[in-house]
Formats: structure tokens, sequence, C-alpha cells
């Protein structure tokens, strides 16, 4: 991580100080890594997952190098304070700019494959079609809401067919509380297509990393950067 040199320090005013000091404090790597979407930690199982771990790392990049250039604008006295505030602005908003366009591009991406996924999920947990299993089904449910709160999980989990016929009906007719068969149901496609129930949940995970990553650098930057000021001076002096 590049910083302002300690000697540069004195060039700043009392409060340009304090702010800097305050502002270093959050740029340790585990602090950064855990605000801009904790990367590192996804599995990256397709390459829209790969693409959006790839934006998360570059919004954490981004504002390192945000921070490092503002601060380091903020000492250089060859330049006026106007100077100063309107070059560290021109640098902020090409690196915003460019992040966007990327998360854009992957989000897009990522909204395809998830759809993909989803609809071989859907394909999955799809009742049956023919009428003798699905009143099979339907007397299986029966069964499981006919047990005690207590032996629901243990019986589901007993029989693939009971299993089955709770995950391919809505939560309100499954016999189990919604938590319950939501588990029931990443059970079953862990157990029958773990590869795409993996990669939409990583994928899923990918998004919010993106997602957490790129408004943490616009947040982090428009706090830093006083961009109203900068625009105001750029063009009073045009």
């Amino acid at each position: 991580m590049t910083t302002t040199n300690k000697g540069d320090l004195s060039a700043l005013t009392p409060s340009q100080r304090k702010r800097y000091e305050d502002s270093a404090k959050r740029m340790i790597p585990t602090l950064l890594r855990l605000r801009f979407g904790d990367a590192e930690s996804l599995a990256q199982k397709t390459p829209e997952a790969q693409q959006l771990a790839s934006v998360a790392r570059g919004a954490r990049t981004a504002w390192e190098q945000i921070h490092a250039t503002h601060w380091r604008t903020l000492t250089d006295t060859t330049a006026t304070e106007s100077a100063r505030l309107v070059r560290s602005a021109t640098h902020a908003r090409r690196q915003l700019k460019s992040i966007a366009e990327r998360y854009e591009s992957a989000i897009n991406s990522a909204e395809t494959k998830l759809g993909q996924l989803k609809g071989k999920i859907e394909d999955q947990l799809r009742p049956p079609q023919h009428a003798g299993l699905a009143t099979v089904a339907a007397e299986l449910r029966a069964y499981v809401r006919s047990l005690e709160p207590g032996a629901v999980m243990s019986a589901v989990r007993s029989d693939p067919r009971i299993l089955d016929a709770v995950v391919s009906a809505p939560a309100v007719l499954s016999g189990l509380a919604p938590e319950n068969w939501a588990t029931a149901r990443a059970e079953y496609l862990q157990a029958t297509i773990p590869d795409t129930f993996e990669e939409y949940n990583d994928l899923r995970a990918a998004v919010e990393s993106a997602l957490t990553a790129h408004d943490a650098l616009t947040k982090e930057t428009r706090t830093l950067i006083d961009f109203e000021t900068a625009d105001a001076l750029e063009s009073h002096e045009a």
C-alpha cells in the first residue's frame, strides 16, 4: 500500500492531517479486504464468478490508488490548493469510471449465467408429471404432515422418495416448516446436481462481493474527495 511519506505531512493543514491520519488507519489490508467484498473467500467456480471477483479486487486496488494519490497531491507545494483538489478529483473519476464499466459488464454476464443455472435447478425440482407419481408424492407429504415436529426431518432424510416429494412442492404444501423446507431443498440439490448448485451459490456470493466492493469504492471516494468543490474550481479556471 502506497501512502503519503511522513515527511510530506507538514504541507497539510491541521484538519487535513487529522483526516489523513484517520483514513490511514482504515487502510490495513485485512480491513480493506473485508470492506471490499472479501473476494479471496470466493470459490470462483465459473468464469462469471471469476470476473466478479476481479472487479471486487480491482475496486479495492482503485481505492488504494485514489487514497494515495489524493494525499500525495495535497502535499504538492508546487501547485495551488485549487489545482491539487482538481487533480485528485480528476484521477479519482477515472478510477471510478473504469470500475463502474467493469462492474456493469460483469453483472450483465452474471445475470445471464444465473438464469441458466436457476433453470437447471428448477428443472430438478419440478414436480412429477405422471399422475400416479404425483398422487404418491401427495400421499407422502400427507404422511410428513402427520408426524410430530421433532420427527419430520429424520423421516424426510430417511427415504429419497419422501425427500423428493417435499422438495418438489411449495413450502406451504410440503409439510415442513419454511426453514426445514429450505434445508431439505439445499440437501436435495447438493445430492442430485452438486456442480450446478455450487456454481449457483458461488456466483450469487460473487455478485454480492462485487456489489459490496463497488459500493465501498464509491462511498469511500466521495467521503474523501469534495467533487462539488473540485467541479466549481475547474469551471472557474476554465
